[in-house]
């Protein structure tokens, strides 16, 4: 994962929505496809945790920069 500075903010949401995307054509197409689920659900949740990363970043660098305003 790379450093929180690095993460480029729009990237994050895009594959977040496109895990979602395909976690619900996983569940609705006949048979189920549980892998395809299971992966996507796993990518998922690793892009929710760099967003969230990112999202710490820019909350704790408004802080410094408050602090030194």
């Amino acid at each position: 994962i790379k450093p929180s500075s690095e993460i480029i903010n729009a990237v994050p949401f895009i594959t977040c929505s496109y895990s979602l995307t395909f976690m619900r054509f996983a569940y609705k197409v006949q048979p189920q496809n549980w892998l395809l689920f299971a992966c996507q659900a796993t990518n998922e949740m690793t892009k929710k945790a760099s967003v969230h990363k990112w999202c710490l970043f820019l909350f704790l660098l408004c802080e410094v920069f408050k602090f030194f305003l």
